[in-house]
């Protein structure tokens, strides 16, 4: 075995047993908290950490030539042989994928045994002062690129004050999902889940802008905590919260428990040395996407037809979760007109709500007394988009009615 192989060798242990170690606790929340007082970006570093470390292992595990090794790692991923895992790899398809969805303590487990295998193989062809020091250098250099790559992505993709994805984070990964949706089995969906707080205003009122700033910021928390791995949340804006997850008929339900289980309990606030409670609900609209229907590719798609869904449970089901169908139509049919006006109104909010936040944010950093021209433009702009709002909210409900004049023809 020449020296250039062993390298190699070398370079492949150090990255695997890296990755070990990491999983064994030596980078974890509690000692990155100096360097990263943030919890939600400590988080979100951490996530990205674990990805660099899959992409360490994925040419390892393609190099796993033993068969007993191979059978019991198939075995750990649920799949019929380790050749089906080796195409997933070659296909495109990252160990990030794998280690969401199986027991990652297990296959790293399987790995480190190979790991001790190998390295009393390539035993001489290691020198331990040579060794130790490329072992810190890599650990620094994964560690480094996870925080530079995260301080990147976070401008692009991530929401500043919750840490969860933004708007372009979830239109990404919702891209990414239906991209990878050939690889879904057969009983498998993508649920697209929006949901928003009800009367959040009152939460405003009651606890201040900062305060309920606390409140979205904890309901994040809470959400992250009873999330899979392989769940995308992200705030789309405001109070708004959207879900992408992979699951099947069956795990739809589980999945809307663990939403409202992380409302059960009261938010405590503390404002000026003062703690005060406040209980929250949520309601929302469920889009299932699945092989039948998964030609409709665009977020923008999805994202209003859920909307739709939850419009409809602001008025009949306040702090639950509607999955949309074509029956929902017939069931906008039994509203008033009130009623009509209302949930339309909500669809259509949700959909500028992003521009509106977006002026209102920043008419707070703007003086009229400095800046009088700026704010003028700003304050003409937010006119110009509530404007707009109702424009849309007109042409939405004359669509409906025509729409239902429509069916009423065809019966």
């Amino acid at each position: 075995m020449n020296k250039e192989l062993g390298r190699h060798i070398d370079r492949a242990l150090l990255d695997r047993e890296f990755a070990l170690e990491f999983y064994n606790g030596k980078y974890n929340e509690e000692n990155l908290r100096k360097k990263f007082p943030d919890r939600y970006k400590r988080r979100r570093i951490l996530e990205l950490y674990k990805k660099f470390l899959g992409d360490a292992l994925h040419p390892l595990l393609l190099e796993v030539t033993t068969s007993e090794i191979q059978n019991r790692i198939a075995e750990e991923v649920g799949v019929k042989n380790f050749s089906e895992i080796k195409t997933r790899l070659e296909n495109g398809e990252s160990v990030a994928d794998l280690i969401s969805e199986y027991n990652l303590h297990a296959l790293l487990a399987i790995l480190e045994e190979d790991t001790q295998k190998r390295q009393r193989e390539a035993h001489d062809l290691l020198v331990d002062s040579v060794r130790s020091e490329t072992e810190n250098r890599l650990e620094d250099e994964m560690f480094n690129k996870a925080v530079s790559f995260f301080e990147t992505e976070e401008k692009k993709y991530f929401d500043p004050m919750t840490g969860l994805y933004s708007l372009g984070g979830l239109e990404r990964g919702f891209a990414r999902e239906i991209e990878n949706f050939e690889n879904y089995k057969e009983d498998e969906m993508l649920a697209f889940i929006s949901f928003d707080i009800d009367s959040f205003k009152q939460v405003n009122t009651l606890l201040g802008h900062d305060g309920a700033d606390e409140v979205l910021k904890e309901l994040s928390n809470r959400l992250l905590s009873l999330l899979r791995v392989s769940d995308k949340i992200g705030r789309r804006s405001g109070d708004e919260f959207v879900i992408l997850a992979r699951i099947t008929k069956t795990g739809l339900d589980d999945l809307l428990n663990k939403i409202n289980t992380a409302v059960e309990e009261p938010f405590k606030i503390m404002i000026d040395g003062e703690e005060k409670e406040v209980f929250i609900s949520l309601t929302g609209g469920v889009c299932l996407i699945d092989k039948n229907n998964v030609g409709e590719t665009d977020y923008k798609y999805w994202s209003m037809k859920s909307d739709e869904a939850s419009g409809f449970a602001k008025i009949h089901k306040k702090g639950e979760f509607v999955v949309s169908s074509p029956e929902l139509m017939f069931n906008v049919d039994s509203l008033n007109e009130e009623e009509i006006e209302e949930y339309f109104r909500v669809i259509v909010k949700r959909e500028l709500s992003r521009d509106l936040e977006d002026v209102e944010v920043h008419l707070t950093s703007v003086s009229e007394e400095k800046e009088p021209e700026k704010f003028n433009l700003l304050k003409l702009k937010q006119l110009a988009l509530k404007n707009k709002l109702e424009a849309s909210l007109q042409e939405r409900i004359a669509e409906y009615y025509l729409d239902k004049l429509e069916r009423s023809s065809k019966k």
